[in-house]
């Protein structure tokens, strides 16, 4: 039996920088895209503006949907069927250079958030993993791209889907 996660996630791009957190791991360096779970009934773009500002007060504007990430994975024991649909945002408050310490200033203390240029995530590593290439390629068209699906499967032999990125 699968456990579902559903949450959404932020996609701040601007001036050639993606938004992301840092998470400093044994061996390397994790970063993730900011968001969080989500209540049943809230319109996504709403819930995930609503999320960012209840992190750390950030102020955004939700746009076009970029993917759908769905993944089948194990945490512990359980097995998990993870949903994350991901928005591109603007924060029209402020500028790309201030947002890294407006969120240290406000945020949660765990949050290290930095801006990156898309291909520097080639060397580093971004979870979930599947976002990663897509990230980099789109970033390379400013995100004027179609949604995409994103599905990864590490469960194949308990669930028969197969792994990909696919138009929506």
């Amino acid at each position: 039996m699968f456990t579902l996660d559903l949450s959404v996630g932020a996609v701040l791009y601007l001036d050639g920088k993606l938004l992301l957190n840092r998470t400093p791991a044994q061996d390397s360096t994790v970063y993730s895209c900011f968001g969080g779970g989500f209540v049943l009934g809230k319109p996504l773009p709403q819930m995930l503006e609503a999320t960012l500002a209840g992190q750390f007060g950030l102020p955004v504007k939700s746009g076009k949907l970029l993917y759908i990430l769905e993944r089948f994975y194990q945490r512990g024991k359980m097995d998990v069927h993870e949903i994350v649909h991901y928005y591109q945002v603007i924060c029209p408050d402020l500028a790309l250079s201030e947002l890294p310490d407006y969120i240290r200033s406000n945020g949660q203390p765990d949050l290290q958030p930095v801006l990156l240029k898309p291909a520097e995530l080639l060397t580093g590593m971004l979870l979930p993993e599947g976002l990663r290439q897509a990230l980099v390629t789109d970033a390379q068209d400013d995100f004027n791209v179609s949604a995409k699906l994103i599905i990864e499967n590490s469960l194949a032999e308990r669930c028969n889907t197969a792994s990909g990125t696919f138009r929506v």
